[in-house]
């Protein structure tokens, strides 16, 4: 397994998912919107939404992430 280790895990996700989606050559990976916010209004028909909570002070130092 890789570590992960990054100051804003949520651009670095987003960017590396956006590109991910843009190599792939299925229809179902075309016109996804990623992003770390829901947005406002109606929802395209693609959408992936990163987030990143915090953790609780248990878990300062080995945080836990789902994806």
């Amino acid at each position: 397994m890789t570590a992960i280790i990054h100051d804003d895990l949520e651009l670095w996700l987003t960017g590396w998912l956006r590109s991910q989606l843009a190599a792939r050559t299925e229809p179902v990976c075309r016109d996804v919107k990623v992003g770390n916010k829901v947005p406002a209004g109606a929802l395209p028909p693609r959408l992936v939404v990163v987030r990143y909570d915090g953790s609780s002070v248990e878990e300062l130092h080995v945080d836990s992430a789902a994806v």
